[in-house]
């Protein structure tokens, strides 16, 4: 066993704190370069993810503002092509409804009307049946009371144009033969083949 004098132990004491110090502030030293760099990584971590949700946001708002754009341009748009597609309608459906109303006045229509009336009575029960017609077509008033058949005639202020609807009240069967029903089926067609619709 060894004996020390006091200086000798007082070395020894201060020699074995030292070291003892030593080992701890280094291990200090490393916890705290540990938790500094497991914090800084945290920061930038936490400042990527809040500058990408930044830039998230702003790229949002500006694809909100650039699609508001777009919309308001395809609604001038389409406003524009809706008022020129009404104006080219009316103009190419105002010479039809000319020609129609000229064509009502010729011997073609009363020969039109004459294979009409024909043509739906042969296909008809001739015992009860109405004919309604417009208030102003003379010709027609006038070819249907030749026939040789029980029937009703009505003025009908809807139908512009002529032609006639036969009604067959027991059946609740409308025949429609109107050239205001012509024009309104060609008018669809042309709707519908024109190009000049807007899609949706």
């Amino acid at each position: 066993m060894a004996y020390y004098n006091e200086d000798e132990l007082y070395r020894y004491f201060e020699k074995s704190i030292k070291d003892q110090s030593t080992v701890r502030l280094n291990d200090l030293r490393r916890e705290i370069d540990y938790a500094y760099a497991k914090a800084m990584k945290r920061l930038k971590e936490d400042l990527a993810l809040q500058q990408n949700a930044d830039y998230s946001r702003e790229l949002k708002e500006i694809r909100v503002e650039y699609q508001n754009q777009i919309n308001q341009i395809g609604v001038e748009y389409d406003e524009d092509l809706i008022k020129k597609r009404i104006a080219m309608s009316e103009h190419i459906f105002s010479g039809v409804k000319d020609k129609l109303k000229a064509f009502v006045k010729t011997k073609a229509y009363e020969t039109y009307v004459e294979f009409k009336i024909s043509n739906v009575l042969d296909n008809i029960d001739k015992t009860d049946f109405i004919f309604k017609i417009a208030p102003t077509d003379l010709l027609i008033r006038k070819m249907i009371k030749k026939l040789d058949v029980s029937f009703k005639i009505e003025e009908d202020p809807t139908i512009e144009y002529g032609g006639f609807i036969l009604y067959l009240p027991k059946k609740h069967i409308e025949i429609n033969e109107t050239l205001d029903l012509k024009l309104e089926e060609q008018r669809d067609w042309f709707y519908r083949h024109s190009k000049l619709f807007i899609r949706q």
